[in-house]
């Protein structure tokens, strides 16, 4: 099977707080898109992954 250069790994966390600040943290390198679902968009928790995903990214707010 021929490899490919342009392989990118993709994750989804289903809640966690702490398993969601690792990924944002530690692993954006090797996992560029990652997608963290919550039941309140708007709770602190959050509001909190969401500015540290803002940060890690080179997003403007």
């Amino acid at each position: 099977m021929p490899s490919s250069s342009n392989v990118q790994g993709a994750v989804a966390i289903l809640g966690g707080l702490r398993i969601s600040r690792i990924f944002l943290t530690e692993y954006k390198e090797q996992f560029p898109v990652i997608r963290i679902t919550t039941r309140d968009l708007n709770s602190a928790k959050a509001q909190e992954l969401a500015k540290l995903h803002q940060e890690k990214s080179g997003i403007l707010p």
